[in-house]
């Protein structure tokens, strides 16, 4: 099973009456201090849908960079309570949610499959990241 049926699986029954899936991809939220990131790195399916933000937690295979297909529990945003959605299309490939209420979550964005970890180059790496951001800035755009 690839990574997108799966997570269609796991967020279809969340979803209500008139709810679409925009985007699915990988995320990565890093601790503070980089010297601990592999051990207490959490990792996420991110899911956006015409209504809400969903992140599945889920675990990176021991082997490479690969997401796990495990479902450790959701987080979910409403998209009326994210008041601003900073993309960083630079090396950090970041993506940033503001709240209304003044809160911030930063997210590393990463494709969640194998290859592009451990086939490609920096470069296309890089260039793939971007293009996922893009996707993602673009589900935005339409509701503003």
């Amino acid at each position: 099973m690839v990574w997108q049926e799966y997570v269609r699986q796991q967020v279809e029954p969340l979803l209500v009456a008139g709810e679409e899936i925009q985007y699915t991809g990988g995320v990565y939220k890093m601790p503070p201090v980089p010297l601990l990131a592999w051990l207490f790195t959490k990792v996420y399916f991110l899911v956006i849908t015409t209504k809400r933000v969903i992140l599945l937690r889920t675990k990176r295979s021991l082997i490479g960079e690969q997401h796990q297909l495990l479902n450790l529990g959701n987080i979910q945003f409403s998209r009326n309570d994210i008041k601003q959605v900073v993309v960083r299309k630079d090396a950090s490939a970041s993506l940033e949610f503001q709240f209304a209420d003044g809160s911030r979550r930063t997210f590393t964005v990463h494709p969640p499959h194998a290859e592009s970890v451990l086939v490609m180059d920096a470069t296309a790496r890089g260039n793939e990241r971007r293009a996922h951001l893009e996707e993602i800035q673009k589900c935005f755009s339409l509701s503003y």
